[in-house]
């Protein structure tokens, strides 16, 4: 039996997604830190992300469909590394997808989802472990979406607010 083991954990029940420049969050743990869970306060995330996406208006884009996280892991010598595969459908955005992209470039991203029971969970890349691409198909329905795809030493993290 090999040592490398994957499992693989698909999440579709996502409302909205906020990205964010890792430089400019201030995280209460490190990235290279594995963790399940954090408490996220006011201060830990910029007060406008990056780029947003929702299912209702008011974001810079909006969902087409479900958006998709595929959370694949592989143990390695140093412990497990996680892919977060985040497929966002967007609404025949072409123009918005570019943009996004654009702002993401280059960028270590940390990603925040709101689930439909309004749970929020994020992925926090490794340094230079982020690639964004632009997914698009052309058929009866073009669409357009972007794909954002990053290494973490964590699965999903749970946020949890501050207790006051």
């Amino acid at each position: 039996m090999s040592e490398n083991k994957c499992l693989e954990q698909v999440l579709d029940d996502i409302v909205g997604i906020e990205v964010y420049d890792l430089a400019e969050c201030n995280m209460p743990v490190p990235v290279n830190v594995a963790v399940l869970e954090i408490i996220a306060n006011v201060n830990t995330f910029p007060e406008q992300p990056l780029w947003s996406a929702w299912k209702s208006e008011g974001s810079d884009a909006m969902i087409l469909d479900a958006a998709t996280i595929k959370i694949s892991s592989a143990a390695n010598a140093s412990g497990y590394i996680y892919t977060h595969s985040y497929s966002i459908p967007l609404d025949n955005a072409c123009a918005i997808a570019d943009a996004a992209v654009m702002k993401m470039q280059g960028k270590n991203l940390v990603l925040v989802c709101t689930h439909r029971d309004g749970e929020r969970s994020m992925s926090a890349a490794l340094p230079n472990a982020t690639q964004t691409t632009i997914d698009e198909q052309l058929a009866k329905t073009d669409s357009v979406g972007i794909k954002i795809e990053c290494k973490s030493l964590s699965p999903m993290i749970k946020l949890k607010a501050e207790e006051e």
